[in-house]
């Protein structure tokens, strides 16, 4: 086509690159937003979450310094079915705990009172000994005593049982 003429046309695009410059900041500012209110939820969610782990952390930093503490029920029943499942699992290793401290406090009560009972028997046997010996000197005095070399004897048998209980 021989003849054919150019067109030339003017357009004024200004409006249209306002409207993308307003529409880029719109989705940043939108997506900013969006961020900050998920970021705050899982904030809120994870502390909720790691509530259970953050009572058994200081339960356990608690238990370095005295003797271990259960947690509460409260605590327990707040958690998730896998966190509960840990902390009732912490909390029968306190019980145990305590038990095992009970039967240990208990063996060593008994332990004491078995020494106890071996002094005072070794004790006893200390003194019996001599004292069947006084009593024998004693009553041979009471037979013999008018015979000088028995009586010498028996009051040197009965210095002697003195000296041993001594």
């Amino acid at each position: 086509v021989e003849g054919a003429g150019r067109v030339v046309a003017a357009l004024d695009i200004g409006p249209l690159l306002e409207a993308r410059a307003r529409l880029s900041w719109t989705i940043i500012l939108v997506d900013l937003a969006l961020a900050g209110i998920f970021a705050a939820l899982t904030w809120l969610v994870l502390g909720r979450l790691g509530r259970p782990l953050r009572a058994l952390v200081a339960a356990l930093s608690d238990g370095a310094r005295r003797a271990p503490a259960p947690l509460s029920d409260k605590v327990v029943a707040q958690a998730d079915a896998r966190s509960a499942a840990m902390l009732r699992a912490y909390n029968g290793m306190v019980d145990g705990v305590r038990e095992r401290e009970r039967l240990a406090n208990e063996l060593a009560d008994r332990e004491q009172a078995a020494a106890l009972g071996r002094l005072a028997a070794t004790v006893a046997h200390e003194v019996r000994n001599p004292l069947g010996g006084l009593s024998t000197a004693v009553s041979t005095l009471r037979r013999f005593g008018d015979d000088a070399a028995v009586r010498e004897e028996a009051l040197g048998f009965l210095e002697r049982g003195i000296g041993t209980l001594d």
